[in-house]
């Protein structure tokens, strides 16, 4: 994540912290991500990166563009939780 989104989410360069994958009304859904660690890195803001194949189950199988059909692997709200 971003310097500026570290910052906004009050959390450290390797620091460990739990993902949590929204509903499309923005609810927690049971999609998790748990004891990530935190890498500071120049990029967007108010932007995550995670990589292909550990994130696929925070993807739902209706996440995606109505008219291409392509998956919404690229946009997939979340919130972020200290880890204990």
């Amino acid at each position: 994540m971003s310097a500026k989104q570290a910052k906004i989410c009050r959390v450290k360069n390797g620091e460990r912290v739990n993902l949590i994958a929204l509903t499309p009304d923005g609810k927690r859904s049971s999609r998790r991500m748990d004891r990530l660690k935190v890498v500071i890195y120049p990029m967007a803001d108010r932007s995550l990166v995670t990589y292909f194949p550990e994130s696929n189950h925070m993807l739902t199988l209706d996440n995606h563009d109505p008219l291409s059909g392509i998956p919404g692997y690229k946009s997939i709200p979340v919130e972020l939780e200290p880890s204990n």
